[in-house]
């Protein structure tokens, strides 16, 4: 895959007042808010690496501004659903009534929502001690996707109400194909080999729809006119949990290289460009790709 890396130069410069009017208040990222935040700092250079427990910045005191290198090591390491890039995300929700049963199928159930137990949500019901229950779908990559990102798959489910302990295993099997050489008269489909990938859950409750992500390394190398075959189960030999797990959807969710909105209106940096923040602070981008 390829990889862009971005460098954001940020210098931060707490300003008493600013000259004339009231400073604007511009589309902040959480990214960005973490770095201005003096609450969150110190929990986001431990998590990084790159301060020690008590939240000091090696080689900095607390109130320098932060170094170039320690800026970008947290670009580099900022992980999960937040980018300090403009990445719009989006999703491809498969209902579990798409979904195929295999030889070994879930109980196809439903489940009362809300107070009164008017309104029922219809499932697929996997018992962890029936064996490995599967199910199996196809996702083909919409030709908008960022094929820079890997694509992350999700898990939406909850347990049975009559769920007490244990734990329960989901296991993604799955091959990544290009579209022409699946579809077609003479094509060799026996070739390729899948991979799995898994992520073990144990719920809070009996009653929480839990959405469980398989974050890295466990996302899918997938890329424009591909195809996503896919099998999931609930490994029974790894799981523990007492009672059943209801699966109500399963959800690729890849990088769009089509503009979009995000927590606000869009802004794309340049260099040189200046951000104005309300109490005064200022911050300077340059970007190296």
């Amino acid at each position: 895959m390829k990889h862009l890396t971005v460098l954001l130069l940020i210098l931060v410069m707490a300003l008493p007042t600013f000259g004339q009017g009231t400073p604007v208040l511009p589309y902040m990222t959480q990214y960005i808010r973490t770095l201005l935040d003096d609450v969150n700092k110190a929990a986001a250079w431990l998590t990084l690496g790159i301060g020690d427990t008590d939240g000091t910045l090696s080689g900095n005191s607390d109130t320098s501004i932060s170094t170039e290198k320690a800026v970008k090591n947290y670009v580099d390491h900022f992980g999960g659903g937040v980018s300090p890039e403009n990445i719009i995300w989006r999703d491809i929700r498969t209902d579990f009534s798409i979904l195929r049963k295999g030889t070994s199928p879930p109980g196809e159930e439903n489940s009362a929502i809300g107070a009164s137990g008017n309104i029922l949500a219809y499932n697929y019901a996997f018992n962890p001690a029936a064996g490995d229950e599967e199910v199996f779908f196809h996702v083909i990559m919409p030709s908008d996707i960022d094929d820079t990102y890997n694509v992350q798959f999700r898990v939406g489910w909850w347990p049975d109400s009559g769920w007490g302990s244990g734990n329960y295993r989901w296991v993604l099997e799955y091959l990544v194909r290009d579209i022409d050489d699946m579809y077609g008269p003479n094509v060799n489909r026996s070739a390729g080999t899948p991979t799995v990938v898994y992520i073990d859950e144990t719920p809070l409750n009996a009653t929480d729809l839990i959405e469980s992500p398989f974050y890295d390394p466990n996302t899918i190398d997938a890329n424009k006119n591909q195809v996503i075959f896919c099998r999931l189960f609930l490994d029974s030999s790894e799981s523990s949990a007492d009672d059943d797990a209801h699966l109500y959807y399963t959800m690729m969710q890849y990088a769009s290289d089509t503009p979009g909105p995000t927590l606000g209106t869009q802004m794309q940096f340049e260099n040189d460009d200046i951000m104005i923040f309300e109490n005064g602070a200022v911050m300077v981008f340059e970007s190296e790709t």
